[in-house]
């Protein structure tokens, strides 16, 4: 079978899993993964292009004449505001790249809210006797491209209660309590 290849346009990774398997959550598939919300006006070529590579992989392995909507599972589902939530997973940990296409260090994580493309190909499934059938889009590389601001809660930095930390030698630094009533 051939590969059905796509890439993605720029989005926000949520719920991503790329520097380890999922193994936590409400639905763990231990698969590196990472779910992109798309819209139609933000991310039409990267839509285009995910799209293609399903109906290339399911009329290849399902036949020509085949309907896309008798597929129980495409890894695209559209949420109540028009969206579509696509799921990318591999079971092998994707190539990561920095947006000039180097390898990302490995203390580099990829967090919820960083921008990225995702690249990879849509692979065709069936099971019990071939009544159930999907696609599912495998993650080959990911590219981050921007990572997300830190969230502070508190909005920065305040005066107060100040603790001890170790300098640069191992050795600990005397600081003083400022308490402000």
């Amino acid at each position: 079978m051939a590969q059905h290849k796509f890439t993605t346009d720029v989005f926000s990774a949520a719920y991503p899993a790329l520097d380890k398997p999922a193994t936590s959550g409400q639905y763990p598939s231990g698969m590196y993964e990472v779910t992109a919300f798309m819209t139609e006006s933000e991310n039409a070529d990267g839509i285009m292009s995910v799209s293609r590579a399903i109906e290339a992989a399911a009329k290849e392995a399902f036949g020509s004449n085949f309907d896309l909507e008798t597929l129980n599972s495409t890894g695209i589902k559209k949420t109540d505001d028009g969206a579509l939530k696509v799921l990318f997973k591999s079971k092998f940990q994707p190539k990561m790249q920095g947006p000039d296409a180097r390898s990302l260090p490995p203390d580099v994580v990829i967090g919820y809210g960083d921008k990225i493309r995702a690249a990879g190909h849509a692979w065709a499934w069936s099971r019990n006797n071939g009544r159930d059938k999907g696609i599912t889009l495998m993650l080959s590389s990911i590219r981050l491209i921007e990572k997300a601001p830190a969230s502070d809660d508190f909005g920065g930095p305040e005066d107060g209660y100040e603790f001890e930390t170790a300098d640069e030698f191992g050795g600990v630094e005397e600081t003083s309590v400022a308490i402000k009533f």
